[in-house]
C-alpha cells in the first residue's frame, strides 16, 4: 500500500471514470442522451440534481467525443438508450469531478484534507470548511441573484402558459411575440448577473474576432437557449435541439452580417467555453444546445477564459487592465445611492513609497455618533474559477488574494502614519466639505477603518483565518444594496459572514465502489437559503436622528483626525 492515499484514490477514480465513458460510448448518440438526462432534471425542477449531473457532464463529454474510430464517428454498437448506464456514468462522474478537486486541493493545502483507510475503505475529510463555504455561497448568490423577479419582467409560469400549444418561432401569433418579448428582457437581465466587465460594444480583440462580434452572436444564442427551456417546458418535449454545422451558421451570419468563416469561428469557440453545454461535433458537423444547462453557464467569462488560455500575453495586456478597472468602478457604484457616503478610486500612494499599492476604494461614510468610517477596498477581478486548479490561484507568491491580503496590511500601517492620517483629513475635509465641522465635531473626530477583499469570485476559499474580510462582488453588492446606507448593518454581515454561511450547509458523506476499496467523501449540502433582508436607516431618517441627538449631548467625539496645521479635526 502506497503511503499517499490521494494517489491510490486518483487511480480508483480514474479506473472507474475509464469504464463508465467506455459504458457510454456503446450507445448510439452517448452525447444526446447524456444531455436529455440533465435537462430532464431540470425540466423536472430538481435542481440540486441536475446541478450535480450538469457538472459530470464536463468530465464525460470531451471524452466521450474522443472516443472515435478510424471513420471518424462515435464507437457504437447501435443501443439506443440505457439509463442504468447513464446515470451510472453522470454518478462515476460526479464523484470523479469531486475527488479530483480534493486531490489537487491537497498537493497545494496539506492540511485541507484528510485522507485515511480502514480496511478496504477510503476516508476524505474536509478540514477547511472555507471550501465547503465557497460552494455554498456560489450557490446562495445564485438562488439570491434568481429572486430579484421585481428586474427579471416574468415568471416561469407565464412564459409556459403564454407558449403551450404554439409552433416554434410563429410570430403571427400573439403570444409567441409576447414571448419573445419577455424573453428578450429576461436575456438582458441575465446577462447582467454574468461576467459583464466589458461593455458589449467592447472592439478589444480576441482571437481573430472583437468582443461585440462575439457578444452578439452570445446574446442571440443566450436568448434563444431561454426561448426553447420554456417552450419544452409548455408543451413536453425534449428541450435538447440539435442543429447542423451550416444551419447555425447561415443563420448568424444572416442575423449580424459577420462572415460565415468568422461566424463559424465564433460558434465554435462558444461551443469550446461553454462548459459542455453547447457541444460541437465536428466528425458529424453539427451543434448540440442543452437549453438548461446554457441558460445557466456564464459565457461572458467562458469566453474570456478560453482567451486567456490561449493566447496568455495578450489577455494580459488588452482585457486584463480593462476587466480589473470595471470591478473597481461597479463597487464604487454600489454606493452611490446613499447620500452619506462618498467614494474614492485608485488614490496613488506612490509620491510617500515606493512600495505602497495604489487604494482601490476608500468608500466613506459620515457618521454624526462617531465622525467618519472608511471601508478600504482591494478588489481583484480574476476570471471565475469552475474547478479546483483555478481556485488555486488564490494561494501562493503569486495568489490574487494573497497578494489582495499583503497590499491591505501595506496600506493599513501607512494609514497610521502621520503622512497616511494627513492623507484621509484631507480627502474627508474635501469631499464632506457640506458639513459644518466646527458645529458637528467641536473637539474633532473620529475615523475608523474596515478593510475590505472584493473579489469576482472568492470569499475566503483556502484563507479559514483570514482577519481581513474576504467577499464576492455579488455577495457584497446585495449587502450593500440592504443596508440602505447604514454601516452597522455592512459591519455585521462582514464580521459574521463566515459563520452565516456555515449554517446554511450540512456535512454529509458519500460513497464510490471502486476496483479495490469503497471510497468515502464528505461533500456540502445545502440545507437552507440565505435571506438577505433589507434595513432601513436613511430612508427612514435615521440619520438626522442620530445628527440631533449627538449636537443634543455637545457633539464630543474622540480626537483621532486633528487638523495638521495645529487645529481642530
Amino acid at each position: 500500500m502506497p503511503e499517499d492515499l490521494k494517489l491510490v484514490v486518483d487511480a480508483e477514480i480514474e479506473a472507474a471514470l475509464t469504464r463508465a465513458v467506455s459504458q457510454m460510448c456503446e450507445l448510439d448518440d452517448p452525447v444526446q442522451w447524456l444531455g436529455e438526462y440533465v435537462e430532464t432534471l431540470y425540466k423536472k425542477g430538481a435542481f440540486s440534481q441536475a446541478q450535480g449531473a450538469d457538472i459530470a457532464l464536463e468530465i464525460l463529454i470531451p471524452k466521450v467525443l474522443k472516443r472515435k474510430d478510424p471513420t471518424g464517428s462515435l464507437r457504437s454498437t447501435g443501443s439506443s438508450f440505457n439509463l442504468e448506464a447513464i446515470a451510472n456514468s453522470i454518478s462515476v462522474a460526479m464523484a470523479y469531478y469531486q475527488l479530483r478537486d480534493y486531490i489537487y486541493i491537497s498537493f497545494t493545502e496539506n492540511n485541507a484534507i484528510e485522507w485515511q483507510i480502514l480496511d478496504q475503505r477510503l476516508l476524505v475529510s474536509v478540514k477547511d470548511l472555507s471550501i465547503f463555504r465557497q460552494l455554498c455561497g456560489e450557490i446562495q448568490v445564485f438562488f439570491i441573484n434568481s429572486s430579484k423577479v421585481e428586474n427579471k419582467g416574468t415568471e416561469t409560469e407565464d412564459l409556459v402558459e403564454l407558449l403551450a400549444g404554439t409552433k416554434q418561432f410563429d410570430l403571427e401569433n400573439e403570444n409567441v411575440a409576447k414571448s419573445l418579448d419577455i424573453i428578450e428582457k429576461e436575456t438582458k437581465w441575465k446577462l447582467g448577473f454574468l461576467y459583464d466587465h466589458l461593455p458589449s460594444d467592447s472592439k478589444i480583440q480576441l482571437d481573430g474576432y472583437n468582443y461585440s462580434e462575439f457578444y452578439k452572436v452570445y446574446n442571440e444564442l443566450l436568448e434563444h437557449s431561454i426561448y426553447q427551456r420554456y417552450y419544452s417546458l409548455a408543451n413536453n418535449l425534449s428541450s435538447v435541439i440539435t442543429y447542423s454545422e451550416d444551419e447555425l451558421v447561415n443563420a448568424t451570419e444572416s442575423a449580424f452580417g459577420i462572415g460565415k468563416s468568422l461566424c463559424r469561428k465564433i460558434l465554435i469557440d462558444i461551443a469550446a467555453s461553454s462548459r459542455s453545454s453547447f457541444i460541437w461535433v465536428p466528425s458529424k458537423k453539427k451543434f448540440l444546445l442543452f437549453p438548461f444547462s446554457f441558460s445557466l453557464k456564464d459565457g461572458l467569462s467562458g469566453i474570456l477564459k478560453k482567451f486567456a488560455k490561449d493566447h496568455p500575453n495578450k489577455f494580459s495586456s488588452s482585457v486584463a487592465v480593462a476587466i480589473g478597472n470595471s470591478l473597481v468602478e461597479r463597487l464604487s457604484d454600489y454606493f452611490k445611492p446613499f447620500s452619506n457616503f462618498r467614494c474614492l478610486t485608485e488614490i496613488n500612494l506612490q509620491k510617500y513609497s515606493s512600495d505602497l499599492p495604489d487604494i482601490d476604494l476608500l468608500a466613506i461614510s459620515y457618521e454624526p455618533s462617531l465622525g467618519f468610517h472608511i471601508f478600504v477596498c482591494e478588489a481583484k477581478n480574476n476570471l471565475p474559477a469552475s474547478w479546483a486548479k483555478e481556485h488555486l490561484k488564490a494561494r501562493g507568491k503569486d495568489g490574487y488574494v494573497e497578494k489582495a491580503l499583503s497590499q491591505s496590511k501595506k496600506i493599513n500601517k501607512f494609514l497610521r502614519t502621520k503622512p497616511g492620517v494627513d492623507l484621509i483629513y484631507s480627502i474627508i475635509k474635501k469631499h464632506f466639505s457640506h458639513l459644518d465641522f466646527e458645529r458637528l465635531f467641536p473637539t474633532g473626530f473620529s475615523a475608523v477603518y474596515d478593510f475590505v477583499i472584493i473579489t469576482s469570485q472568492n470569499l475566503g476559499m483556502f484563507f479559514p483565518n483570514a482577519e481581513t474580510s474576504i467577499i464576492n462582488e455579488d455577495m457584497f453588492k446585495h449587502i450593500i444594496d440592504g443596508s440602505d446606507g447604514d454601516v452597522c448593518y455592512i459591519q455585521n454581515f462582514l464580521r459574521n459572514m463566515n459563520e452565516t454561511l456555515d449554517s446554511c450547509y450540512d456535512v454529509k458523506t458519500v460513497s464510490i465502489d471502486t476496483d479495490h476499496y469503497q471510497i468515502e467523501y464528505e461533500v456540502a449540502q445545502l440545507s437552507k437559503i440565505l435571506q438577505i433582508e433589507r434595513t432601513q436607516y436613511l430612508s427612514v431618517g435615521a440619520l438626522e436622528d442620530l445628527e440631533h441627538e449627538s449636537l443634543s449631548t455637545g457633539g464630543h467625539f474622540v480626537d483621532m483626525l486633528s487638523d495638521p496645521r495645529g487645529g481642530k479635526g
